[in-house]
């Protein structure tokens, strides 16, 4: 078992505990063009989140990757994951196909129910994709299983790893195909993360 933080995914690990539950109802959120639409399963995300971040070894992941030369590599077909540091600054360029909703942190953890409350109650954050405000989901402790590569940055051991999830989650309808830009602000507890992505979002050929 190892600890490593991770920004806008601090990451605390820790075995599934007693009281760790899955999430409430969360508020439908806004996308681009302003309408509601209904929210993701986030009890659900949050476990494909982690897996996709501990999908490669440490060093070549999406986490540490600090220009987005890995931000394309094992997203899902259903979504376009973003991740954020293992703290301080980091500038992406991306490519996105389109009809992707884009999906992230602006700040979470793995670990126990008692320190996914405890980090929630420092958790701050901000998201705005091209200068406007996006709606953050405080959501936790939730159960999950992360499916991790040897050596990947989340987990030192290759296999299926039992947490509680918490954190401030976003969703962002499909964006328009052509440039926009994400920006990503998180924090808990003295940790700080400022995440920049230039998305270039492709059309469906």
């Amino acid at each position: 078992m190892v600890w490593r933080w991770w920004a806008a995914a601090a990451v605390a690990f820790g075995v599934l505990a007693a009281g760790c539950a899955t999430d409430g109802q969360p508020v439908p959120s806004p996308g681009v063009s302003g309408a509601v639409r209904a929210p993701i399963d986030l009890a659900e995300t949050q476990g494909r989140w982690w897996s996709w971040a501990a999908s490669r070894p440490s060093g070549s992941d999406p986490v540490s990757d600090l220009v987005g030369t890995q931000c394309h590599v094992n997203q899902p077909d259903d979504l376009w994951f973003v991740a954020g540091t293992f703290g301080g600054k980091a500038h992406r360029r991306c490519v996105v196909p389109a009809g992707r909703a884009l999906v992230g942190p602006a700040v979470n953890l793995v670990s126990t129910p008692e320190d996914c409350r405890d980090f929630l109650d420092a958790a701050e954050g901000t998201v705005t994709l091209d200068g406007a405000p996006v709606t953050l989901r405080r959501t936790g402790p939730t159960r999950l299983t992360v499916r991790a590569v040897e050596g990947s940055a989340i987990y030192d051991e290759a296999g299926d790893h039992r947490g509680c999830g918490c954190g401030l989650w976003f969703e962002i309808e499909p964006p328009a195909p052509g440039p926009h830009e994400l920006r990503i602000k998180g924090g808990s507890d003295g940790l700080a993360v400022e995440v920049v992505y230039d998305l270039v979002v492709g059309d469906r050929s």
